[in-house]
């Protein structure tokens, strides 16, 4: 009779484990929580994973039995700080016997990220400029308002349509900028004057920004000398609620275009959606006396 030997339960457990190095990448700014990737091997459901302390692996959490790691504090993972990180992942059968176990190393290759920049426009007028103009009085000229006017009303029985012009600096962001938002506030002057005050005394007072399109001067633009404007990417804002309703505008697509092709940057052109009277919108300018009124254009960005 031949005898063979074989091997026992407690052999095959102690057989070499089968993990091996791995490589992931993750962008930065990943949040907390996120799943960065599996260190488990196919096939090895009975293994338990642990990571090996250091400075880096606080960073991040793995399941000790699904081997799914979870990024966990997101402060380390930064690609100016760290382009890669170096774990050590300890792989066990039964538990923490270490003596069962192996180590392999989990590289994570930190992606870089484009920062985000943010920009407001100046307070001061400086190199911005404004005008209002009045259909009642088409030939002449109101470069330095205390207040926009968007606005049909009558004067002594006479229509009069009331537009706003503003142009901001752009210069300051690079052309090559990715505009993720840009925001327009505009804010009521409050100074309990009727005249100023939100009105949609014969419909709604919805106005709009458009694009201008042609150069113009503060000196000199008047009703009848009004420059071109486009329709793309305007914005309508609704009608007012209050009397001295301030509003904030998303023009992300009109200074998109400004900044990608900065000698196209005409400003903006203000006006009612609809110029039938009574209706109003009236702003505080760039010019106001009370600087904390004045509007202001903030833009988001990546360069």
């Amino acid at each position: 009779m031949i005898l063979t030997g074989c091997e026992t339960d407690s052999t095959f457990r102690e057989l070499p484990l089968s993990v091996e190095d791995q490589v992931f990448s993750l962008s930065e700014n990943t949040p907390s929580g996120s799943l960065v990737g599996c260190v488990a091997p196919e096939n090895q459901n009975s293994l338990h994973y642990f990571l090996v302390y250091s400075a880096q692996s606080k960073a991040f959490r793995v399941d000790s039995t699904s081997g799914e790691l979870f990024v966990e504090d997101i402060i380390q993972i930064d690609y100016e700080k760290n382009a890669q990180i170096e774990l050590e992942l300890l792989s066990c059968r039964n538990g923490l016997k270490i003596n069962h176990g192996n180590l392999s190393k989990i590289t994570i290759k930190i992606l870089n990220e484009k920062e985000p920049y943010s920009w407001t426009s100046a307070i001061e007028l400086g190199e911005n400029k404004h005008a209002v103009v009045n259909s009642l009085y088409p030939a002449t000229a109101n470069s330095n308002p205390e207040n926009y006017m968007i606005s049909s009303w009558t004067v002594n029985l006479k229509p009069t349509i009331c537009r706003t012009y503003l142009r901001f600096d752009l210069s300051e962001i690079p052309v090559s900028a990715t505009i993720s938002k840009a925001t327009l506030t505009l804010k009521h002057p409050d100074d309990g004057i009727e005249d100023h005050e939100q009105s949609h005394f014969s419909g709604s007072n919805s106005f709009i920004i458009r694009k201008v399109t042609s150069d113009w001067q503060t000196n000199s633009l008047t009703w009848e000398q009004q420059p071109t404007y486009s329709i793309t990417n305007q914005t309508i804002l609704p009608a007012s609620t209050e009397p001295n309703q301030n509003y904030e505008a998303d023009v992300t697509g009109i200074v998109a275009d400004m900044v990608g092709q900065p000698n196209t940057n005409y400003g903006f052109v203000l006006m009612l959606e609809n110029e039938n009277y009574y209706r109003r919108i009236c702003f505080a300018s760039m010019e106001h006396s009370n600087k904390n009124l004045r509007p202001v254009l903030e833009i988001n960005y990546q360069n």
